[in-house]
């Protein structure tokens, strides 16, 4: 939580003062180069989750060699696709460039900036492949400070960068060399914790190889969805639109991703007991486990979703001192995201657990296709809303026919699950919301400054979040003693 916090806090600080340094065309194109790393993790052929996963399978068991197989192998596939990426971007600079419409006055400069990302693009694939050791260790707590220490150089390094007048080129360069520093502590502290961990080609055998890239395909697969729903706005937007609508979008995007981060905090713990569960064959478990994981992961997807509907303009105001806008509007369309992606999480969750992937690829290939093909086709005629509509438009098709999958697969009742988990915390959410939001427009009244509109968000998210609670102890969807409980689990000792 605090690694998230921090990452997500240090941006939205940063964010306006790299436009008042930048310009929104500069910062559009850092936007732009932020892809590189995006796109590069996302057509990673989904590497770092088979390794974290293999490397903590194979661990346990005590297998030496299979645990050198697997690092060996990923390590190797990891810095192929890299340094294969790196070539293609440096390559293809140019053409780039051409496909944003970069002025005359910015090529040069923006050209280098595309050079140092696509060489940071390889310094990552060390740094990822670290990561997802440390990560199989079990270590969560170690990769999680190396990564917030990361976080925080990199920021304040560009703060200085931005204050010294460096260019973008210059704070790619700075933030890559802090990449390089996170991927040698990483490597140092896998290997105290692990010192038989280390590389071996005799290891790394053909079933070694088989295992670890069937299960990375389906992953991959999934990553091209996480694509379409984040970053191919930015294309679009940026080959039809220009780079200030890029800018826009990034802005409102921020604040989105920020919000989406409460509701993610739940999902990482499922993992493991899903896959526990499964593999001790108590599949009653496994569907009780599924309904309470619902239960709560709708309280907070749909409290923040709702919120951010309500409060996106606001939150621009109180943020940039600027009122409803393209990154207002983008904002609420991440609220809409949040309600509607958050309902495919529980699911999803179980079958990359069980060993079953695929059944969460199928849909999210549906939504790349719609996503792209809405995209071309509403831009055009929308303009910057036609892309916001093309994502939820993709993003929703594609959740229904994953539930549709899911619950047909495990033969689990759709309409029960929507009855008893779904509407009770979407209704209490949109009340408290809706209430919420009138208690800030009161507030702040006709184009607040910034202070006052910050004041009034509180006053309004106090309100939306007391409400949503009332009315979902109210109902009985919750209970105070069932709060009381979780409280008193969470203060346990780790080892119990």
């Amino acid at each position: 939580m605090l690694g998230r916090v921090l990452y997500m806090a240090g941006w939205l600080v940063l964010a306006p003062y790299m436009v008042a340094r930048l310009g929104m065309e500069r910062f559009g194109f850092w936007s732009v180069l932020s892809l590189v790393s995006g796109f590069f993790l996302t057509f990673d052929l989904g590497l770092s989750q088979s390794l974290a996963r293999f490397i903590a399978e194979h661990r346990a068991r005590e297998q030496v060699a299979d645990r050198r197989g697997v690092l060996t192998a990923g390590t190797a596939l990891y810095l192929g696709v890299g340094i294969a990426w790196a070539v293609a971007l440096i390559a293809g600079r140019t053409y780039a460039l051409d496909f944003f419409h970069v002025a005359a006055a910015h090529r040069g400069e923006m050209s280098a900036a595309f050079t140092a990302a696509a060489v940071t693009a390889v310094a990552l694939c060390a740094y990822t492949v670290a990561g997802s050791v440390l990560t199989g260790l079990q270590r969560f707590d170690l990769w999680n400070l190396i990564s917030i220490i990361v976080t925080l150089l990199q920021q304040v390094l560009t703060a200085i960068a931005l204050s010294r007048g460096v260019g973008l080129a210059g704070i790619t360069w700075w933030q890559g060399g802090v990449t390089v520093a996170g991927t040698l502590a990483a490597a140092i502290v896998a290997r105290r914790l692990d010192p038989a961990l280390g590389f071996s080609w005799g290891a790394a055998t053909r079933t070694v190889w088989a295992r670890l890239t069937r299960y990375s395909a389906a992953l991959q697969v999934v990553n091209l969805g996480v694509l379409a729903q984040f970053q191919m706005p930015k294309l679009l937007l940026g080959r039809m639109l220009g780079l200030a609508a890029v800018g826009r979008y990034e802005l409102g995007y921020r604040i989105g991703f920020t919000a989406w981060t409460v509701p993610s905090l739940l999902v990482p713990p499922l993992v493991p007991v899903f896959a526990h569960l499964e593999a001790a064959g108590e599949r009653d478990r496994v569907l009780r486990l599924y309904q309470v994981a619902s239960r709560y992961l709708m309280i907070a997807s749909m409290t923040a979703g709702a919120g951010l509907v309500a409060f996106g303009p606001l939150l621009l105001r109180a943020w940039l001192g600027e009122g409803p806008g393209p990154a207002a509007r983008t904002a609420m369309a991440f609220g809409l995201l949040i309600m509607v992606n958050f309902l495919t999480t529980p699911g999803s969750t179980i079958v990359r657990s069980i060993g079953e992937p695929w059944l969460e690829a199928r849909y999210q290939v549906l939504a790349v296709v719609l996503q792209l093909g809405f995209g071309l086709w509403w831009i055009p005629r929308f303009g910057y809303d036609g892309a916001l509509a093309a994502l939820i438009a993709a993003v929703t098709l594609g959740s229904a026919y994953f539930l549709y999958l899911f619950h047909r697969r495990f033969d689990w009742p759709f309409a029960a699950w929507v009855r008893a988990t779904v509407l009770p915390p979407l209704l209490a959410a949109v009340l408290g919301a809706v209430a919420g939001h009138w208690v800030a427009g009161a507030l702040a009244g006709q184009a607040p400054a910034r202070g006052r509109a910050l004041l009034a968000l509180l006053a309004g998210g106090s309100t939306q979040v007391a409400l949503t609670a009332g009315a979902l102890i109210a109902g009985g969807f919750l209970s105070v003693n069932e709060l009381r409980g979780l409280l008193q689990q969470a203060r346990r000792p780790a080892d119990r």
